[in-house]
């Protein structure tokens, strides 16, 4: 058997053959950024580019809004062979295909990723779960060649299916210039008991917060004007 790319492991990828591969788009010169997708879709089946048709379209927009050139930019996929009806590439194939996105990283000099969706996040973070995970500053993780920032954000395809997700790419896709507004989760209590509750607002009180915020719920339900 014979390999797509030296280090992906075809022979154990469950799309080898009876799927198409779309390489990476490999930049001539640089920039030292990557943005890594889940897997070839309709249009890059055809073209043979990642990020093409109208996700690219999206893609090359919050690019250019954040000064970043396409062209200086590496494209690619956690998956590089496209699954059947554009199903979620199984979790073999994604692992198969992993060293061959590592790899990419590393000779591309990738110091910051932009992780696009669930398999994309998966293969680099080993996490999903992308609505949770794209909250807060960018993630710092060593890929084995050295650091580099990695920010999980939704596909531009989501944002395309539905609007709502489109500001917080643009936001995600800021944060590549430091540019911005990071959003820290912020630390909660619940409260289960009347003694809980008071010891939890004695201890908060002495803090001397600036923001606190209660919300008091309980089994019951009233609708009354007031």
């Amino acid at each position: 058997m014979s390999r797509y790319h030296p280090l992906a492991e075809c022979e154990r990828c469950p799309l080898y053959r009876e799927h198409t591969y779309v390489p990476s788009y490999i930049p001539e010169n640089s920039n030292g950024i990557a943005v890594v997708g889940e897997a070839p879709g309709a249009y890059e089946h055809r073209s043979g580019v990642p990020f093409t048709g109208e996700s690219g379209k999206l893609l090359n927009v919050v690019l250019k809004a954040n000064g970043i050139e396409r062209n200086e930019t590496l494209l690619t996929n956690a998956c590089s062979c496209r699954p059947e009806n554009n199903d979620t590439p199984p979790k073999e194939a994604i692992a198969a295909c992993k060293p061959r996105l590592i790899n990419e990283l590393q000779e591309n000099s990738i110091s910051k990723a932009i992780a696009t969706g669930n398999s994309a996040t998966e293969s680099i973070l080993g996490k999903t779960g992308i609505t949770k995970a794209r909250i807060g500053p960018p993630k710092e993780i060593d890929l084995g060649y050295g650091r580099v920032s990695v920010i999980p954000t939704f596909h531009p395809a989501a944002a395309l299916r539905q609007g709502t997700f489109l500001p917080y790419i643009v936001s995600d896709f800021a944060k590549l210039n430091g540019t911005a507004r990071v959003w820290t989760p912020p630390q909660f209590k619940v409260c289960r008991t009347v003694e809980d509750s008071i010891a939890t607002m004695d201890a908060v009180q002495a803090t001397n917060p600036e923001v606190l915020v209660i919300d008091i719920e309980n089994d019951t339900f009233e609708d009354k004007d007031t």
